[in-house]
């Protein structure tokens, strides 16, 4: 029986392989090939707290190193997500060498049979790994309401969570599995994805490494040489790079599944991407597409809308929901846009007719009938 996913650039849902004590040494193995073979590696961690949010932003990345050193020293990782990425083929028109005819005609699909876009075509696995520090750590009851509100069963965790120490090796640790995976991970020698990656890295480093040395020019060296393919954060190049309206996890994913499915119906470079381990008891498959029409009348909450989280949770009579927030959000950036191209608009229609309302308004030029004030107010 077949258990990998068709090749897909429209998928809806994602096969998370549940990994704890109970089943680690039947899955171990296939991890472990996994990273090895793999082009990238991906990983989340779910944390027992963060501390005080303004001392891990602070303006000087020195100081920032050692306020979330300490948060590192005193909580602990209570779930480890990691996603192997296998770059299978680059599927081209132009790699045969064949040019293409401006007489190729279409099939029923809409797509050309002699000229299908190029795509990146991956072999994806993802894990979730239920981890428990051996150690006394600081529990935050904000990071408890949220990942209970998220579906984290804390139960599962103190029952079934794969057990570590912190700090440098000793003797306890020779039989610790994360540290083998983490080892594994590091001596493959593959680039890292993160998101908000400084703070995950500092918390892998003293958990399932070896205790922070004490300077940020020492940890820098050091992940430098662990990962010598590089480490790749999507929260910084969402908010550098693309510059997308908000940087939360959730927020960029769905954002950019969203624009890669519209490239691929548009016969446009893409990514598609084949599931490995469809099947078996420990596999979840998680959704991550809408699943219900988005309703226009609901409003968006700010909250969730900029940051991924609200004080409120899901008490909130606002929408959490991120389709309709991305939609919103769309809709705000084409009417700033539209704000600022007005001035030229009225340039170009004074021009053009002679006239405009006081406001510079093109709408009101073409309607004719706009009070100043109402101008101005839209």
């Amino acid at each position: 029986m077949n258990n990998e996913s068709n090749l897909s650039a429209e998928f809806t849902r994602v096969p998370v392989i549940d990994v704890h004590k109970g089943n680690l040494a039947a899955h171990l193995p296939a991890l472990l090939k996994a990273i090895e073979e793999s082009s990238f590696v991906a990983i989340d961690c779910e944390l027992s707290g963060l501390g005080d949010r303004k001392k891990l932003n602070a303006s000087s990345i020195d100081e920032r190193y050692l306020n979330t050193c300490l948060v590192a020293k005193t909580r602990s990782i209570i779930a480890l997500g990691l996603s192997t990425y296998t770059l299978q083929n680059i599927k081209d028109a132009k790699s045969n060498g064949e040019s293409k005819s401006n007489g190729d005609t279409a099939t029923e699909n809409g797509n050309h049979e002699d000229s299908e876009p190029k795509s990146w075509n991956y072999k994806v696995q993802t894990y979730n790994i239920m981890v428990l520090c051996g150690e006394d750590y600081i529990v935050e009851p904000g990071s408890l309401k949220f990942l209970v509100e998220h579906g984290f069963d804390f139960r599962k965790q103190y029952s079934l969570g794969i057990q570590y120490l912190r700090g440098n090796d000793r003797e306890e640790n020779e039989d610790q599995p994360l540290r083998r995976i983490f080892s594994h991970l590091v001596k493959a020698r593959k680039a890292l994805v993160l998101h908000n990656g400084l703070i995950d890295l500092i918390f892998l480093y003293h958990n399932l490494y070896a205790a922070l040395p004490d300077k940020l020019g020492t940890f820098i060296s050091d992940i430098t040489e662990m990962f010598p393919l590089g480490v790749y954060d999507t929260k910084y190049i969402a908010d550098y790079v693309s510059r997308t309206q908000a940087s939360f996890l959730e927020f960029v994913f769905r954002k950019e599944q969203r624009i890669n499915r519209e490239k691929y119906m548009k016969n446009r470079p893409h990514v598609k991407v084949r599931f490995q381990s469809c099947e078996g008891e420990d596999v979840d498959w998680r959704h991550c597409g809408s699943a219900k029409e988005i309703q226009d009348g609901v409003e968006v909450c700010f909250s969730y809308a900029h940051h991924g989280h609200c004080p409120v949770g899901s008490g909130c009579d606002k929408s959490h929901d991120i389709d309709h927030i991305i939609k919103h959000r769309n809709i705000e950036k084409e009417r700033k846009g539209r704000k600022r191209k007005r001035p030229n608009e009225s340039l170009n229609e004074t021009a053009e007719n002679g006239s405009v309302d006081v406001n510079g308004s093109a709408e009101a030029a073409e309607n004719g009938a706009a009070s100043e004030n109402g101008a101005a107010a839209e």
